[in-house]
């Protein structure tokens, strides 16, 4: 079938299941050069409608997306020193930010990566949460794009977009909501004085925002030896009582981190052992166990041994089973890269449905 040129289509980022969109805000047609574009759910407006064009540039034949608006033809192209993507008016475009190549994926289903034809390395449209950028090629679904005609895919989108992060989001927590990010994840340690420990004043700032919470526990869990039975169980007691004390409701989960990469055996020895430890401490509580590891953690603890109901799959992808794990979408929440929100760095996190434990 292949991608038909001088058509409009929507574009859908597979990661995410959002929609290319320039910023969800020119429903005037008062497009100007250099307003971003990104990603939204999808909507029954204009924004949301891209032709592909042919675009010949010294002999060779690359492609061009484009858009129409009250202001007349924008080009997608990349955009300032952080390569984000944005559009430019044709009498202003700048043929090597805007020359592109489909690299086809899935040519029956509409599904190509987009290069920058003119960059060295090709830098590729990813998905960094809701903002695209031009980007080195990863491979993942980030960099993929499905086009499909208007009005033929508007199904449910269940995914969300959130953050996590040590540090503390009260000062921020409208930053983050304004940024287009629904929930943040934030940490829950057996020191009351920790500087990373969640609690219920910024519990309640993130809550007044319109911010929900995930709830990681972490001590130093980055070795065998943090490990057993006795310490799952002790370490269950303190995430309940911080849990309490941060204003987390019951049915809501807590995580529980598994921060390297765990050979078999010490899965076998160490890490089962101490989520049946969480178990049984957590039992008759209401609270949710989730695990937060490799893809050979997470399949261990969630879906072979069910001693957690929620997995959140971490972004160090040389982990054991992390590639098939993420591939087949086993995962709850899905770890991705560093992003800035007010000046704080944040790990990006992508649900992969509406319920994962937040609260």
């Amino acid at each position: 079938m292949g991608l038909a040129i001088n058509t409009y289509y929507e574009m859908i980022n597979v990661a995410t299941g959002l929609y290319v969109n320039l910023a969800g805000e020119h429903t005037g047609n008062d497009v100007e050069s250099g307003n971003p574009v990104d990603l939204y759910k999808r909507t029954e407006d204009l924004e949301q409608e891209w032709s592909v064009e042919n675009n010949p540039y010294n002999g060779v034949l690359y492609r061009r997306i484009v858009c129409h608006r009250g202001g007349g033809w924008f080009v997608m192209e990349s955009y300032g020193p952080k390569k984000s993507c944005a559009v430019r008016h044709f009498n202003d475009m700048v043929q090597a930010n805007s020359a592109l190549e489909l690299v086809t994926v899935d040519d029956a289903n509409l599904k190509y990566r987009i290069a920058l034809a003119l960059s060295s390395p090709l830098l590729y449209l990813t998905a960094v949460g809701k903002q695209l950028f031009w980007r080195p090629y990863i491979g993942d679904d980030t960099q993929l794009f499905q086009f499909v005609l208007p009005g033929t895919n508007p199904g449910p989108d269940d995914s969300q977009n959130g953050l996590d992060t040590a540090a503390n989001c009260s000062s921020i927590a409208n930053d983050i909501r304004n940024a287009g990010y629904t929930f943040v994840g934030r940490y829950l340690t057996k020191n009351t004085a920790s500087w990373k420990l969640l609690k219920r004043p910024e519990a309640e700032a993130l809550h007044k925002a319109g911010l929900k919470i995930f709830s990681f526990y972490q001590d130093a869990h980055t070795s065998d030896d943090a490990f057993s039975y006795c310490i799952g169980y002790k370490d269950a007691g303190y995430a309940l009582q911080r849990a309490g004390q941060a204003g987390q409701p019951s049915g809501s989960a807590i995580y529980f981190a598994v921060d390297y990469d765990a050979s078999a055996n010490s899965v076998k020895t160490r890490i089962i052992p101490f989520f049946e430890g969480v178990r049984d401490r957590l039992a008759g509580t209401g609270y949710k166990i989730g695990v937060y590891g490799s893809g050979a953690v997470c399949q261990a603890i969630k879906q072979d041994n069910n001693l957690a109901v929620y997995s959140c799959l971490a972004k160090s992808t040389g982990y054991r089973g992390s590639a098939e794990y993420k591939k087949n979408k086993k995962y709850d929440l899905l770890q991705g890269e560093y992003v800035m929100v007010s000046g704080v760095q944040f790990d990006l996190q992508t649900s992969r449905g509406k319920n994962f434990g937040q609260w």
